[in-house]
């Protein structure tokens, strides 16, 4: 299985934990380098316009629910790595009104949009 139809598993929450794991292993990936891979695809892929705003916040949200994970936290020291907690936020923040924004004010474009192409001009090693 590819990191894009992890991506689509994923956004239909179809992805398993066990799944995602076996996957980091057969590429010799930590589950930190894993998340972060996939983040960045998820990323990358919504900057590209190849999948909607609903297709990359489910997977966004699906990523979340990995990171926090037991298994997850445990092999991370129980942190959240970037950039995949970033793109995440990202995503957050486009799910919903925020105060002081006026009505009209479509919050994927004035939050997850710009944060998106921040996080992807940053340089990963």
């Amino acid at each position: 299985m590819n990191l894009t139809e992890l991506l689509v598993l994923a956004s239909k929450n179809e992805l398993s934990e066990r799944t995602a794991i076996e996957h980091a292993e057969s590429y010799d990936l930590t589950l930190v380098q894993f998340a972060n891979l996939f983040a960045l695809a998820l990323a990358q892929s919504y900057r590209e316009q190849r999948y909607d705003f609903a297709f990359c916040d489910n997977a966004a949200n699906w990523l979340f629910g990995f990171m926090t994970g037991e298994t997850f936290l445990a092999s991370n020291n129980n942190t959240l790595p970037s950039p995949a907690y970033d793109v995440y936020l990202a995503f957050d923040a486009g799910e919903y009104h925020h105060r002081g924004d006026d009505k009209d004010i479509i919050a994927e474009e004035k939050y997850t949009k710009p944060l998106i192409l921040e996080i992807l001009s940053r340089q990963y090693v």
